[in-house]
């Protein structure tokens, strides 16, 4: 459905620094702009389709004991120059009076209060901040929408508006009482689909819908009289990575990630250092106490050393995720499989991100990264695996003109992103085993997917299989190969350098793992043939790329580009929603390391791209589990449209390919992890 225009509302305008906030006739926010912007409203406003009065800025709700209710249309509301105080009666016995006051900040107080005569226990209230995080055509979302980075980690809580090109300035809300404990998301279901974030609410507790979310969620009990404060201030910054940190933040971490028996220190200026050590591969949760009594919250990772992981990975791989109940050379491909029910996805009745193709292809990627290092514990065994897939593949999903098709029971060969994985797979294979004709599959499949349009489309993976399959070919004397493969990637890369901002539409119209392959392309044309056009245009896409992510104290977040859609996809849950890490968030990371070190950084450091790169890597393997499973997909926020989240699924399915980046040898040769091999 197409966006509306505005309804046509009373506001008011008030003051936030440079910029301005309008209020609507029932004291709620429902723009949020600054000059520097032209046509951007940070927050969502009628104009979008689906966006309704009901969840603007500073409306919510409450689930209490002694009842539950919403807070929309207010009891009482009074204006004045510079401030806005509503009232509210959300459920018998609760009063909320809010307070917006505006000037060189825009400061918002919600104060709760037990009206009653008896002790009221709330299970969860939810205040809505909605950012207009929303993917349309890439040109009009890089100037006129933003990135939602959020952190609910008690008193040092945040949230923060970054246009999506990265310019500042960034619209950032710092909590300065109060503690807020969870964040959930609503409006995301088949209707909004992938291009949706959903509406941001910030809790003070959610114990209601999800007592274990974000380390677990208090019960908070009011009794008679008794009040519960928050208060945050916000304003327009142009320094956006402290935005993207929180500017009161004060709880710091040696680490976020560190192997197992390793010790991290979390410290803060006001109380004594914590150091947090475990072998077991975890997540654990660290409360901090401040001076003034109230408490912050960070999340580290205690993770297996990267070559047992892998070793247990491969052994699960064998055992589970092959389709051997299946005949014939059906019975060699990889499948999901659901952890908790101890069953392979027998068929994927149409699902696709469910096929015996597609992101599977990791897997048999990822065998053959471990075999290649020495990471496997039977090679002959993972030799037999690959070959039998090389076979199935020959068989059921390469066309005899080399395009690939979605699946072994699947007609579909038109998506261009199957190609570079099966081009990557079969050079790796040539390599491997020295069969020449794998190499000239390799060569068929780039070829296709230039023959098929791809010098329009960011496919995953393309500049990196071209490079590796040119690489085979000039060493095997195949030079004119080498030239025509090469050739490809520097025309695909002037196409997207003259498409500038208005990228084209993938299955999800503007996205991360979009952004990263553009960068990627970009990055290996600029290997083969150097140009200004080429190096202007990394440097302009490069903040595109980090506006994807925050910096938050969580290692499920921290650098962690924004992903949404996934676990409906690819999950057996079927549920919309913050998906923090996603394996595709490993490109991030890759194309940082892979920027040519005689283009200067936009604005960064080479050691702080490092930093954000590992970041990145290290936050991957918390998908993985101490006995070598996995979860396609982490739902982060406490809840999706009601539905209780902070969860993995249950659902093993494409989650190897991002293990597999971690180890693959980046352009200049290097694995990802050896520019600073963790200990």
């Amino acid at each position: 459905m197409p966006w509306r225009a505005l309804s046509s509302l009373p506001v008011r305008t008030y003051r936030c620094g440079e910029g301005t906030v309008d209020v609507d006739d029932d004291g709620l926010v429902v723009g949020a702009r600054h000059p520097a912007h032209p046509g951007l409203n940070a927050v969502l406003d009628d104009s979008v389709w689906w966006f309704g009065p009901d969840w603007r800025w500073g409306t919510g709700f409450l689930l209490t004991d002694a009842g539950s209710g919403r807070f929309v249309r207010p009891a009482d509301v009074a204006f004045d120059e510079t401030e806005v105080r509503v009232s509210y009666e959300p459920v018998p016995g609760l009063r909320l009076d809010v307070t917006r006051t505006f000037g060189e900040k825009w400061r918002e107080r919600y104060v709760l209060r037990n009206t009653s005569t008896t002790t009221i226990t709330i299970g969860s209230y939810a205040i809505a901040t909605p950012i207009r995080d929303l993917y349309g055509p890439a040109a009009q979302v890089l100037r006129e929408h933003c990135h939602a980075h959020v952190w609910t980690g008690g008193a040092e809580s945040w949230l923060a508006a970054v246009r999506m090109d990265g310019t500042p300035p960034a619209l950032a809300l710092d909590l300065t009482e109060g503690e807020l404990w969870a964040y959930s998301i609503a409006g995301r279901h088949q209707a909004t689909s992938s291009n949706v974030r959903g509406v941001i609410s910030l809790h003070a507790t959610d114990h209601a819908r999800a007592p274990h979310a974000f380390g677990g969620q208090p019960e908070l009990r009011l009794t008679p009289g008794q009040e519960l404060p928050l208060g945050w201030e916000i304003g327009w910054y142009d320094d956006i990575p402290a935005a993207l940190a929180g500017h009161r933040a004060t709880v710091s971490a040696s680490a976020l990630a560190a192997p197992v028996g390793t010790p991290i220190t979390i410290s803060t200026p006001d109380g004594p250092a914590t150091k947090i050590s475990t072998d077991d591969h975890q997540v654990s949760h660290v409360d901090v106490r401040h001076a003034d009594g109230r408490q912050s919250r960070v999340a580290v990772l205690h993770h297996t050393p990267l070559e047992e992981l892998v070793r247990r990975r491969v052994r699960t791989l064998l055992d589970h995720h092959r389709a051997s109940e299946r005949s014939g050379s059906r019975a060699a491909a990889f499948v999901p499989y659901d952890t908790e029910r101890g069953l392979r996805v027998a068929h994927d009745l149409g699902w696709s991100d469910w096929s015996d193709a597609r992101e599977r292809i990791g897997m048999p990627q990822l065998l053959l990264e471990a075999r290649t290092r020495g990471w496997c514990d039977n090679v002959a065994e993972v030799d037999q695996a690959l070959l039998a897939y090389k076979e199935f593949c020959l068989e059921h999903i390469i066309k005899p003109d080399h395009r690939v098709s979605d699946g072994s029971t699947s007609s579909n060969t038109a998506r261009l992103y199957n190609h570079p994985w099966l081009a990557q797979l079969f050079a790796d294979l040539s390599a491997t085993y020295g069969d020449p004709e794998d190499l000239t599959r390799a060569v068929g499949i780039i070829d296709s997917y230039y023959a098929n349009g791809g010098e329009k489309f960011l496919a995953i993976g393309i500049a990196e299989a071209v490079l590796r399959a040119a690489h085979l070919c000039e060493e095997s004397g195949r030079v004119k190969d080498a030239l025509r493969l090469r050739d490809h990637l520097i025309g695909h890369a002037r196409a997207v350098v003259a498409l500038g901002a208005d990228l084209p539409a993938h299955e999800v119209a503007y996205e991360q793992s979009m952004t990263a392959p553009l960068l990627s392309i970009l990055e290996g044309a600029w290997r083969i043939e150097p140009s200004t056009s080429i190096r202007d245009a990394m440097r302009t896409v490069l903040p595109w790329l980090l506006a994807f992510a925050g910096a938050q104290p969580h290692v499920r977040l921290r650098n962690v580009p924004i992903r949404h859609w996934d676990g409906y996809w690819f999950g057996r849950s079927r549920l919309y929603g913050d998906t923090f890490p996603h394996y595709w968030s490993v490109l991030s990371g890759r194309a940082l390391l892979d920027y040519p070190e005689d283009v200067e950084l936009p604005d960064l450091s080479r050691a702080r791209a490092l930093t954000i790169a590992q970041d990145v890597l290290l936050a991957n393997l918390v998908d993985f589990t101490a006995d070598g499973h996995a979860s396609c997909a982490f739902i982060f926020p406490s809840a999706v449209d009601d539905q209780p989240g902070y969860f993995a699924d249950p659902l093993a399915n494409d989650q190897d390919m991002g293990l597999a980046l971690l180890l693959r040898p980046g352009m200049d040769g290097r694995t990802p992890l050896s520019h600073a091999e963790p200990s």
